[in-house]
């Protein structure tokens, strides 16, 4: 799993695979 800050500052490991966490 990668996990990057966003740069909103959010921790994406799996949420640009997961839809509903990309919905929420």
């Amino acid at each position: 799993g990668r996990s990057f800050d966003d740069l909103d500052g959010h921790s994406w490991e799996v949420v640009w695979m997961d839809p509903a966490a990309v919905q929420g």
